[in-house]
């Protein structure tokens, strides 16, 4: 069955007689699912809680053009913050924060999305926003719409370039539901 939450429509839950299991498929090269891979790797390394890949292929052959991997299903609750009650946000609030600084304690090398994509890496974070510059001005006006969104940007872009520290681990998945 399809996993609902995601609009890229790789990702599916199959239930076997040994459990469940999530499946991820994606057209080779697969740049994103081998990013997740080295980024899964890297989480469990520090500790971060994440599910454990149980099989993966990675090499496309002749007849094959996908890359595949099956990881542990792992029952969760929905995240709903302002659904919580008072007394509770607070809890959750601390215990996303200390998994997200795990997550975060994972030095890279480099400024920019994980490899295997290496052309999007920069050595300083000033190099890396000046690269994605045209991206960001190409993307505003679509959002014109959303009349407070050039300053939260703006914001955000001087706050990291007065980033000083070395590049970390970071989700990425930005959009509104997460």
């Amino acid at each position: 069955h399809p996993l609902s939450g995601g609009t890229h429509q790789r990702t599916f839950l199959a239930g076997t007689r040994d459990g469940f299991w999530v499946v991820r498929l994606e057209s080779a090269p697969s740049v994103q699912l081998q990013r997740a891979w080295a980024a899964q790797e890297q989480a469990q390394a520090v500790g971060f809680p994440t599910p454990t890949l149980a099989a993966h292929h990675q090499t496309p052959t002749a007849s094959s053009d996908y890359h595949w991997s099956v990881e542990e299903f792992v029952q969760g609750v929905e995240f709903d913050p302002p659904g919580f009650d008072d007394t509770m946000r607070p809890v959750i609030g601390r215990q996303v924060g200390e998994q997200l600084r795990k997550l975060h304690s994972i030095a890279l090398p480099a400024f920019g999305l994980l490899p295997p994509a290496a052309a999007d890496q920069a050595p300083t974070i000033a190099i890396w926003l000046a690269n994605r510059q045209p991206h960001l001005e190409r993307a505003l006006p679509l959002a014109a719409h959303l009349s407070a969104l050039p300053d939260r940007v703006a914001a955000a872009l001087a706050t990291l370039h007065t980033y000083s520290g070395t590049p970390r681990l970071c989700h990425g998945d930005f959009a509104g539901t997460n």
